[in-house]
């Protein structure tokens, strides 16, 4: 994937049509935030919503904002440096709807606080010491590859996407979906859901990349590089669990040990699409009463961690309609 090529893309001749399958399954879940309405989110905020369950609101959109910025800057400096169109075409489309979740963010916060506020919480991850750290182990690896670029440190990096982007979201989803299941904010829960149906294909996308890297470059296939993806999530689940602690330490009834588990749950998940073995305890998901909202489960459809595409999330504009009908 990485050797010149002459750059007209013609689908009927790549040599793997699983990226053209990844393509269309992306493609069948568009969508833009203006389809979702907010009205009765307005409504619940500023009457149902305590203050501590809008701090940590606030948190969890800062939080989203910095992974999806992160996740499209990286994305397309993938796209300039695989040289396979196909590849090339699947990365562009991923970084363009990274873009559509940051102006989710954006949507969904003007509708609830004034500009200056919502400005204030897009600074906030900037101060945060767990986001810091966390950040910092991923973006260590997309620095060794800026600095050094070569299938290797490319091959890393796209391990740290995929941890980014299937594991790390986990703890600006969640809050979302704990209001939910009090009654609360659902515009911006089926908002958090059609991201996290993006975001766990476009996790399960970097992992098909690093197992094509290794298939085709086999000198990189060694114990080293398993040993290297194990060190990684390992530090990476350690660090998301204590962000956990920080996250939840004004929400009670939020059990932080539970949502623990669930982050090795992801990472288990992740693992196992990287052909590896599962390390981390909870081979089954932890939170049971997050199966409503969660995409993973949205009509008993999914049967592994690529999501399938069939949901019942409704758009504005059209009233109980399947997203395939759309």
């Amino acid at each position: 994937m990485f050797d010149d090529v002459s750059g007209i893309l013609f689908w009927d001749d790549i040599y793997n049509q699983a990226y053209y399958t990844l393509l269309q399954e992306m493609r069948e879940n568009f969508w833009t935030p203006d389809e979702v309405s907010l009205s009765q989110d307005t409504i619940d905020w500023g009457s149902v919503m305590s203050e501590n369950e809008k701090e940590l609101f606030k948190n969890a959109i800062g939080i989203l904002a910095v992974l999806d910025s992160i996740a499209t800057y990286f994305d397309n400096i993938a796209v300039n440096y695989i040289r396979d169109s196909a590849i090339k075409a699947l990365m562009a489309y991923i970084a363009a709807m990274e873009t559509i979740h940051n102006e989710s963010y954006t949507y969904n916060l003007a509708s609830l606080v004034s500009r200056s506020e919502a400005l204030e919480v897009f600074e906030r991850p900037k101060n945060n010491e767990f986001m810091i750290r966390r950040n910092r182990l991923m973006m260590d690896l997309f620095d060794d590859f800026m600095e050094e670029r070569s299938v290797l440190s490319f091959a890393k990096a796209l391990v740290a996407m995929a941890g980014l982007e299937g594991l790390c979201f986990v703890n600006g989803f969640t809050p979302f979906y704990h209001f939910n299941r009090n009654n609360k904010m659902f515009g911006s829960g089926t908002i958090i859901r059609f991201i996290q149906r993006d975001e766990v294909q476009h996790s399960y996308a970097q992992t098909v990349l690093v197992r094509d890297i290794l298939t085709q470059y086999p000198e990189l296939n060694k114990e080293e590089f398993a040993d290297f993806v194990y060190d990684f999530f390992t530090k990476l689940v350690k660090l998301e669990q204590e962000f956990c602690e920080d996250l939840y330490k004004d929400t009670p009834e939020v059990d932080v040990y539970e949502v623990q588990e669930y982050v090795g749950f992801r990472a288990n998940l992740i693992l196992d699409n990287l052909g590896l073995t599962k390390i981390f305890p909870a081979k089954k998901n932890p939170m049971p009463w997050i199966t409503a909202f969660d995409p993973d489960n949205a009509n008993n459809t999914k049967t592994d961690f690529f999501e399938d595409k069939e949901s019942n999330y409704t758009k504005t504009s059209q009233d109980k309609n399947d997203w395939d009908d759309l």
